[in-house]
């Protein structure tokens, strides 16, 4: 993942800060096709992103400032400590440059460099900031640019990219994205799925259940055609397959059958019939071989009067087995994992929130709104809670419905001014409902007030039902078209 524009000083100097206080160097000195980058940065600026950085340059590490050499005089020390400064060098070669650059560019506010879509290839893109933000418990610096990445992802192909996108949404807790990729290995997944990736641990819980689920449903499908196989050689120990058999009667419905499924199969490679264990192809796979089969009966004999046995034949018996068991596949997903999906949403949430109040929120609502709405949070605090608490409970979850919708979906791009304005708003209803006692200010015109804070709620709402009710269409009808074409092409 690149930024959109470079500013450098030098072709091996990009400064986001040119009076910053620290140069880092990014990436492995040992590949000679990217080579490591050099980043000009506020220390501090880069401090108050991420706590990780925060101890790392500011804690007693070997990447902290290096304290300047002792000198008998006060110019000579002034001088030392600029020399120190100017010197400061930290190296992180086990980062990616690309993804350094678009976190080192959100905190230092650079946000025209930072890509709105995410070039190809975008999954391995976005896989590397997220493990990058991950490592320095920074992810949260993301939120206004994940609806636009995680909206223009590819289609993952291979375990490899799956197994990264199913990381990208655990990391961001994109619950819908994390169940359907979860889905999409159990069914998709090869034999020998790994919990790691590049160094990094997907949650192992659910990838041991994909392994089993995974096998499972294997194990069902090839024991159809075993149990089959089975009775039509134990033709005479139960009931015959031949719908027009008697007992200790001819075989040759039978044999021509099981003779037809046998060479099927041996030319498919699944013949005599593995363990689901020793089966390296996906369900998917299977599943295409299988629906591929030609099994052949005997029809109507030549003999006149001869009954016809092409009923005999168990190929739609076959067929809807396999689908009844693709149908009835488990959801790998437990309750834990949605609970931890669910907490990084408010993880996400609950930073924009305090962010909102004194960052991007104050140019997106009119200064009148501001001051109105924080009276309207004291109003309710000083009032009757019997009279208020309607009041209150009506903004909190009008702006809660709201704004969770924000990083749940990631549905397309919605303004972000308009999410700084309806997260500033929840901020205020979330004020309200716990009354905080700095909020204890001179009462203002009730009416003005609720007013204000109405008009505020009603024109966000507005605009973000109408764009979510957009994208939501949107986004069903490619997901209908994404359905008619697995159906297509396993059909």
């Amino acid at each position: 993942m690149s930024p959109l524009v470079e500013t450098a000083s030098s072709p091996d100097l990009t400064e986001l800060d040119p009076r910053g206080d620290v140069v880092f160097t990014v990436g492995p000195s040992t590949d000679p096709n990217k080579p490591p980058r050099k980043f000009r940065l506020c220390s501090r600026t880069m401090a108050r992103a991420s706590p990780v950085l925060d101890r790392m340059l500011h804690g007693n590490f070997a990447e902290s400032r290096p304290p300047p050499p002792a000198s008998a005089s006060a110019a000579a020390s002034a001088a030392a400590a600029a020399a120190t400064e100017t010197n400061w060098e930290v190296r992180l070669p086990d980062d990616d440059a690309d993804a350094f650059d678009v976190l080192a560019s959100i905190a230092h506010a650079r946000f025209r460099r930072v890509p709105r879509v995410l070039p190809p290839p975008s999954i391995a893109g976005l896989f590397d900031l997220t493990v990058l933000t991950h490592y320095y418990d920074a992810t949260e610096v993301l939120a206004p640019w994940l609806q636009g990445w995680v909206s223009g992802l590819g289609e993952a192909a291979g375990d490899g990219e799956m197994q990264k996108l199913l990381w990208v949404a655990w990391e961001l807790g994109h619950r819908q994205l994390f169940e359907s990729t979860a889905r999409r290995m159990v069914v998709e997944g090869k034999g020998g799925v790994e919990g790691e990736v590049d160094g990094v641990n997907v949650p192992l819980d659910v990838i041991a259940r994909i392994r089993t689920i995974r096998l499972k449903t294997i194990q069902s499908i090839l024991d159809v055609f075993r149990d089959l196989a089975e009775r039509l050689v134990l033709v005479d120990e139960g009931p015959r397959w031949c719908k027009h058999a008697s007992y200790m009667g001819p075989h040759r419905c039978e044999s021509m059958i099981l003779g037809s499924m046998t060479f099927c199969l041996t030319r498919a490679g699944i013949w005599p019939i593995p363990e689901a264990e020793d089966f390296e192809e996906s369900v998917v796979a299977l599943y295409s071989t299988l629906m591929n089969l030609v099994i052949h009966d005997i029809g109507r004999p030549g003999d006149k009067g001869g009954v016809d046995h092409s009923e005999c034949n168990p190929r739609g018996f076959l067929m809807g087995r396999i689908k009844d068991i693709l149908a009835g596949v488990e959801n790998p997903v437990g309750e834990e994992e949605r609970r931890h999906l669910d907490r990084q949403v408010e993880k996400l949430l609950l930073y924009w929130i305090v962010q909102g109040l004194s960052f991007a929120v104050w140019p997106a609502i009119p200064k009148y709104s501001v001051q109105c709405s924080i009276f309207i949070a004291t109003d309710i605090y000083v009032s009757n809670p019997a009279n208020s608490s309607p009041l209150f409970e009506e903004y909190y979850v009008r702006g809660l419905r709201l704004f969770r919708k924000q990083p749940r979906a990631f549905h397309g791009t919605v303004d972000i001014g308009v999410m700084y304005a309806g997260l500033f708003v929840c901020t205020l209803n979330v004020a309200a409902i716990l009354r905080l006692p700095n909020l204890r200010i001179s009462r203002f015109g009730w009416t003005r007030c609720v007013g204000s804070l109405m008009y505020v709620n009603r024109t966000v709402g507005r605009t973000l039902d109408e764009a979510w009710a957009k994208r939501d269409e949107e986004y069903d009808i490619d997901k209908q078209a994404r359905q008619r074409n697995v159906e297509t092409a396993l059909s």
